[in-house]
């Protein structure tokens, strides 16, 4: 009898006492996961993307657009000449100033050759002395801008229509490259044909002229005469 009135009142008891694992809350899955443990599962997503190899995660990223050396030289300074750096010399002809002799400020035209199809163009900085000169330009080391890059004259006229660019400078010596074909200086002063007349540019050469009529005494007197054009 005493037993049967024990196991009663432990009853209730045991119904109330439900584990608390099977309880499962509302909103499903997320709202199951303790916040510690979200917490933990964010810091090791962090450490596995730190974890990447540089390489793959520099992949990731858009790659940047390299500067030509028309896009340098129109972004630093007033010059606004139409076309490839190969066209340049030509483009300008009516624009600005052109001659072979290197100002500050001014414009070093390299001519198009089988290593450079496009051309260069190259800003003056400094004028070392009548052979050399300092330049400021893009792209002549790959996708890099280089500043006060010597540049010296190696023409047999000194007119410039040949330079050699250093390629490294040591200490006391300075080691230059190949040589490359040159068409001259483009100046930021407006075309002047009293300027340009004192110093002709290389590729500008006289126009041809017809010959000259064999018979100078001209028409007969009293002969009518017909106008060519």
């Amino acid at each position: 009898m005493l037993c049967a009135v024990l196991l009663a009142l432990a009853l209730p008891c045991l119904a109330q006492a439900e584990p608390v694992a099977t309880r499962r809350p509302a909103g499903g899955d997320v709202a199951s996961v303790p916040a510690a443990n979200r917490a933990t599962t964010g810091t090791q997503a962090r450490k596995k993307q730190a974890a990447k190899p540089a390489a793959a995660r520099q992949a990731a990223q858009p790659p940047q657009r390299r500067i030509q050396c028309v896009q340098y030289v129109v972004a630093n300074s007033a010059f606004r000449v139409r076309g490839n750096a190969r066209d340049w010399w030509r483009n300008s002809a009516a624009i600005h100033a052109r001659d072979n002799v290197p100002e500050s400020g001014s414009v070093l035209s390299f001519r198009s050759v089988k290593s450079m199809p496009l051309g260069h163009v190259a800003l003056v900085t400094r004028v070392v002395s009548d052979r050399e000169i300092l330049i400021d330009h893009a792209n002549w080391t790959r996708g890099a801008i280089s500043r006060n890059h010597s540049v010296i004259d190696v023409s047999p006229r000194n007119d410039w229509t040949a330079v050699r660019v250093a390629v490294k400078r040591g200490a006391g010596a300075t080691t230059y490259g190949k040589v490359y074909p040159t068409d001259g200086f483009i100046h930021p002063r407006a075309h002047d044909d009293a300027v340009n007349v004192a110093a002709r540019p290389v590729d500008a050469a006289m126009p041809v002229l017809p010959p000259p009529p064999r018979d100078h005494r001209g028409p007969a007197a009293g002969r009518a005469t017909r106008d060519p054009g």
